[in-house]
């Protein structure tokens, strides 16, 4: 089953690793005048940051997008492996913003990122994240690049609990409101953010969340004490910002001022057409970016080292943030998936269905399970959601098959128009439908009867028809 996007087919390949493959464009193969020849280019020729790697293959005439993922986590399933905190959940926004923003400097459109969930992905950690950009000249989408930030950020809020609160309540009005842009919601997050590490690190270092500022090893603090904690925290925290902005901005005009001398260098031997200029103007090409690069590193050692002259004593380091309290995705059901249980029954399917069970709702629609044998008993498990997770992990999956081989988070059923399909979530050691193996993240029809292998379990996927029953 292949996914559509603004118009465009995409699927997953085995080719080399990993790929997310963009095949075509409504029913036909993908032509070269789809592509904007230039974005193309300077994705080819530029590493644009938290982009995903794309080449183009070309094959009986017929172009095909390859972006590499080797490495990389789909989002959805990171995020149900993953419990971030408020201050990673922010921190996966703002770089999200930042590489749109910076996409602008390798003349790249805005509206032409994909922030779907399933066309996002992440590397080591959130702060590693990297977007699906389409290069093309002409997208069938609605709305712009704010309006899909929007829709994603909400929903990850309202699906995540443990994110909601006084944060979550300042972000929705914000993106609801007419002065929403995306440079706002940036600012917005960072400030929460690093308010937020701020209150983290004051409880671990007191061992009590809710300590009074004013409280000392114990004991109530000076007066005096109380300024030169206030006028510390706040020289750090404008000592970190000024070196911030201060480092973007010179980035950018480094880099600009670079492209710019190397496309004189080219412009003059354009005009003379001698041979020295032609030399002059490789050698500006090669040795100018070495010099940028030399140029950042030295200014990074330099404030690094002034950093250790001001601060000679090893701060003590912050432990890792204490594990949220969150509710387990099995315990807490919402009033429509309460309201689907209810309205299934179980069915014995008779003796040449092996006594399993078949869910039928009251309406008479067959709605599909699975059976595995375990000790000689047969377990049937009703597949009651659009979006059905199995794994290990017992508070972020919505059936634990808690056997050698699976994967916290390794499988998910889901349904497709009036079908079902099943896909593996990354998991280490695959997952297999009558023992042929599946590209991660790619949805794979079932039919009645098929084996779903996960690690050490074969799962009978059952979907009969109304009549057999």
């Amino acid at each position: 089953m292949n996914s559509t996007i603004f118009g465009y087919s995409f699927d997953f390949r085995q080719q080399n690793g990993l790929q997310l493959v963009c095949l075509g464009k409504e029913g036909r193969h993908l032509k070269e005048e789809d592509l904007n020849a230039l974005q193309m280019k300077m994705m080819q020729s530029n590493t644009v940051p938290r982009l995903l790697p794309v080449k183009v293959d070309e094959m009986d005439l017929q172009l095909r997008l390859h972006y590499d993922l080797s490495s990389k986590r789909m989002l959805t399933p990171y995020l149900r492996e993953k419990r971030l905190s408020w201050n990673d959940f922010a921190h996966l926004f703002i770089h999200i913003i930042e590489a749109i923003e910076a996409s602008s400097l390798y003349m790249l459109n805005h509206n032409q990122f994909v922030l779907e969930r399933d066309f996002i992905f992440i590397g080591r950690d959130v702060g590693d994240v990297y977007l699906t950009y389409l290069p093309m000249k002409e997208l069938d989408r609605e709305g712009d690049i704010s309006d899909d930030l929007r829709s994603l950020l909400n929903e990850l809020l309202e699906e995540y609990e443990h994110l909601q609160g006084e944060k979550q309540e300042e972000v929705s009005q914000y993106v609801a409101s007419p002065s929403y842009n995306l440079q706002g919601l940036k600012e917005l997050l960072m400030s929460m953010s690093v308010y937020h590490a701020f209150d983290e690190a004051r409880a671990q270092e007191s061992n009590h969340p809710l300590q009074d500022a004013s409280m000392k090893d114990g004991e109530p603090m000076k007066p005096e004490d109380m300024n030169e904690v206030h006028t510390d925290r706040d020289k750090k925290e404008k000592g970190k910002k000024e070196a911030s902005n201060v480092s973007d901005r010179e980035k950018v005009y480094l880099f600009a001022g670079s492209a710019l001398a190397i496309a004189l260098f080219w412009k003059v031997y354009q005009s003379t057409g001698t041979s020295l200029w032609f030399y002059i103007s490789t050698i500006s090409t090669i040795l100018i970016p070495i010099l940028d690069g030399s140029y950042l590193a030295w200014r990074k050692g330099i404030f690094q080292r002034s950093k250790k002259t001001k601060n000679p004593k090893k701060p003590s380091e912050l432990q890792n943030e204490e594990e949220l309290s969150v509710p387990s995705i099995r315990e807490t059901k919402s009033v429509s998936d309460e309201r689907v249980e209810e309205e299934f029954q179980t069915n014995p399917l008779g003796e040449e269905n092996g006594g399993s069970y078949a869910y039928q709702s009251i309406k008479g629609d067959i709605v599909p399970f699975l059976t595995v044998r375990r000790n000689n008993e047969t377990e049937s498990v009703n597949i009651n959601r659009d979006h059905f997770v199995i794994g290990r992990h017992h508070e972020m999956v919505h059936h634990v098959e808690d056997v050698e081989g699976v994967s916290r988070v390794h499988a998910e059923f889901t349904k497709v128009g009036d079908h079902y399909g099943v896909k593996d979530l990354g998991s280490k050691n695959g997952t297999y439908v009558n023992e042929n193996p599946l590209i991660p993240y790619k949805v794979y029809e079932l039919k009645d009867n098929d084996k779903v292998i996960i690690g050490n379990s074969t799962l009978t996927f059952h979907h009969p028809e109304p009549a057999h029953v």
